[in-house]
């Protein structure tokens, strides 16, 4: 149609590719005939926007003005896709909103290049608006989530199952790991988002409906499984044992802070609290990261506010406060989510007690020196391997000793995880046809108390149970649902 458009009317064609400056905008080259499909979309969709613009401005309309745009992504490469939308964005301003669009799409480029209050969500046949009326959000989340939610972010829009982790290490590991299980996250259409940080709650909101939503208009909620993978950031004794401390200063929690805001005489706002939660060796330190001055008459009570006894008593109470803070925490939020937190410390620490500690060890070994197994590097790794082996009972001893060069950053996280992960493919890879030794490793993996978290997770988000078909059942089937197989 816009082929024989432009044979029988040039004028017209180009008022359609100017108008509003499409021309100039997606630089379409007026004299070739052979369009791709791409620019022919563009055109039509100009060719229908002008008739609507004309109809309106000649006619006086009842009603919604409202234009329907289906996949409006389709044949258009990123950078068009966004020229795209944001040119309709400002027509709808420039027209003081007195229309309406509405589009469908499959892409998080588009997705991520709109204020997230103007998402609607179709899952299970029904739809599900993303504005403030019907989320948990206010003001500063949408603001966040304009910020950050990207490209590589936004794909949780189209998931069926959604894994939200703190950094990259997870984001490079769950992935091989659920494979290696039998679990692949892309046949469970799973997408793994990294956060940066802890900032789970922003997302969990954008997924949990408003009381307006499920009291008043009596809609279901959104049930997309979320699972949350989070470190319990409590230091083992051994930690403290090895580091020579027996006593540490800590600002633990927001209440903790405002007692000692009492002895001080200051306000909240006049302090770095960026560092709550963080352990230091003496209380100097710590004062010198809030920005408060320790002296003669506040010293004493600081030190008796700040100044906590280890002990492996007060390791396991402040982990089980820590837990039961999560939960609190996370209380209000009523979308398919469930948390699941590192048994040790980190997620890294907790590998080095598990069945892949050797596997771990040996990634670390190979980051941390330039000839890592030449030498007395080779050596060094071999008497170490060789202790790993025998210690039997997983002690925080060796484990400390695998996972120190990650604490004390002398080896990347994210290049060990990246490094690990590839090891995880490769041993599935070697044993994928060997049902009887792939069956040993992966119940040997989901029995592990250390990976169990990281498992469950993996559970939790998986919709099915993948069974591999060969191809003469794939062509069988393939038959029976389109009658032909070419």
């Amino acid at each position: 149609m816009i082929i024989q458009f432009y044979k029988e009317g040039e004028n017209s064609f180009k008022k359609i590719i100017k108008w509003k400056n499409l021309r100039a905008e997606y630089a379409l080259n007026t004299e070739e005939i052979n369009l791709g499909l791409g620019n022919q979309n563009l055109l039509f969709i100009a060719t229908e926007m002008l008739l609507l613009n004309n109809f309106l401005n000649e006619s006086e309309s009842i009603g919604p003005n409202i234009t329907l745009i289906e996949e409006i992504e389709a044949h258009l490469h990123t950078q068009a896709q966004i020229r795209l939308i944001k040119f309709l964005e400002s027509e709808l301003e420039k027209n003081n909103y007195s229309s309406q669009f509405i589009l469908t799409t499959h892409s998080s480029n588009l997705v991520s290049s709109i204020n997230p209050c103007n998402i609607i969500m179709i899952h299970n046949d029904f739809c599900y608006p993303m504005n403030k009326d019907y989320t948990l959000l206010n003001e500063n989340d949408y603001k966040f989530l304009e910020r950050f939610l990207d490209a590589t972010k936004c794909n949780l829009f189209f998931a069926k199952g959604i894994i939200l982790v703190e950094g990259e290490s997870e984001m490079f590991l769950i992935p091989a790991l659920a494979e290696l299980i039998g679990l692949p996250l892309h046949k469970s259409g799973v997408s793994v988002i990294n956060v940066h940080g802890t900032s789970f709650e922003r997302y969990l909101k954008l997924f949990s409906r408003s009381e307006h939503w499920i009291e008043e208009l009596n809609y279901p909620k959104l049930n997309i499984p979320i699972s949350i993978i989070t470190d319990i950031d409590i230091k083992p004794y051994i930690y403290y044992e090895k580091e020579g401390f027996k006593s540490i200063y800590s600002i633990q929690n927001n209440t903790h802070l405002q007692g000692i805001l009492k002895i001080i005489n200051k306000k909240e706002e006049d302090l770095n609290t960026e560092f709550i939660g963080k352990e230091y060796s003496t209380l100097k330190k710590l004062a010198k990261d809030f920005k408060f001055e320790v002296n003669n008459e506040n010293e004493n009570e600081l030190v008796h506010a700040l100044k906590l006894d280890i002990s492996e008593k007060y390791i396991e109470e402040s982990k089980d406060k820590k837990l039961q803070d999560i939960e609190e925490k996370y209380r209000s939020y009523n979308c398919n989510f469930k948390i699941f937190t590192a048994p040790e410390w980190t997620l890294e620490y907790s590998l080095s007690k598990s069945c892949l500690r050797e596997m771990l060890y040996k990634v670390i070994h190979t980051f941390r020196y330039k000839n890592a197994f030449e030498g007395k590097r080779l050596k060094q790794f071999e008497e170490f391997k060789q202790i790993i082996k025998e210690d039997n009972d997983f002690s925080d001893e060796i484990a400390y000793e695998i996972f120190k060069p990650i604490d004390k950053k002398l080896v990347s996280k994210a290049e060990v995880a990246q490094e690990l992960s590839v090891y995880l493919k490769d041993l599935f890879e070697r044993k994928k046809d060997n049902k009887e030794e792939l069956e040993k490793i992966q119940n040997k993996i989901m029995q592990d108390d250390y990976l169990k978290y990281l498992i469950e997770a993996i559970q939790h988000v998986s919709t099915v149970n993948v069974v591999e078909k060969s191809e003469e059942e794939f062509k069988e089937e393939f038959e029976e649902k389109v009658g032909v197989f070419q």
